[in-house]
This record gives structure tokens, C-alpha cells and sequence, in this order.
């Protein structure tokens, strides 16, 4: 997968993961879920896909099960499971970690900062964080 066939995959995920509102019969406290994901492209850190924006209210209706293929050398699913808000990445279908955020670490805000490496080597570094408003980071900034 080249590097735009990558972006443009991510983009359209990241787009539709951001049209996806997750409700339940919780106190009605709902939060929001920000995401944004950089490749490293040699000593530069180049942003891979779009920064996105969920809804999610704590515990959620899902089952938790993903049923879905994971076909090509970067992908991730996300939604509830119980008590837990969770992000799954993997490359091509092997899961490479697993990422859960209560609900204490949405209302908490803070950002959770990463790195995976694909089967063919590329290096992704992948930010999720909670809030009560959608707001991205400074995506003029690179991660550190």
C-alpha cells in the first residue's frame, strides 16, 4: 500500500468512525473522542489521515465483538466494550495492541500517545484522547 493510498484509507475511516454515535441507558454523560494518526516518512513525522471526532456515552450497547476483516498493513476498529471505550489496531489481521479508555480517562482529557510498526515496517504514531468538546490538537505540530 503506498503512502497516499494510505491516507486516503485513513481519511475515509477516520470519517467514518467520526459519524458513529454510540448511545446507552448511562447517566446520560457523554463525551468525546478525538483521534489523529502521523506515519514517520525518514526523519519526518507526515499526518495520515484526518484528525476525527466521536460521540461516546459510557457503558455502551455493543457487544464488543468485531466481526469485521482487517485487510491491509495499517487499519484499527473502535468502539464500546462494557465499561470501556477501546481501539484496536492491527496489520493486515494481526492485532498489534489494544488501547482502553474508561470512563474516568475520557472525562480526564488526556492524550494517549503511541507507536506501531506494520508488517511491511512503516511506523505509525497514533494520538487518542476524551474531552467534552471536539477539539483537535495542534496539527501544525508533529508529535515529539
Amino acid at each position: 500500500m503506498t503512502y497516499d493510498d494510505a491516507r486516503s484509507w485513513l481519511a475515509g475511516a477516520a470519517l467514518g468512525c467520526g459519524l458513529v454515535v454510540l448511545a446507552s441507558c448511562s447517566s446520560g454523560e457523554t463525551y468525546k473522542f478525538s483521534q489523529e494518526m502521523w506515519i514517520h516518512q525518514g526523519q519526518a513525522l507526515m499526518p495520515a489521515g484526518s484528525w476525527g471526532c466521536n460521540s461516546v456515552t459510557l457503558p455502551g450497547t455493543s457487544d464488543g465483538n468485531d466481526r469485521n476483516p482487517h485487510i491491509g498493513d495499517f487499519n484499527f476498529t473502535q468502539g464500546d466494550e462494557g465499561d470501556s471505550y477501546v481501539v484496536k489496531v492491527y496489520s493486515d489481521s494481526d492485532l498489534l495492541t489494544t488501547r482502553s479508555y474508561s470512563e474516568a480517562a475520557l472525562a480526564a482529557g488526556t492524550v494517549d500517545e503511541f507507536n506501531v510498526t506494520t508488517h511491511s515496517g512503516a511506523v505509525y504514531t497514533l494520538r487518542f484522547w476524551g474531552g467534552h468538546v471536539c477539539t483537535p490538537l495542534d496539527l501544525d505540530a508533529s508529535p515529539e
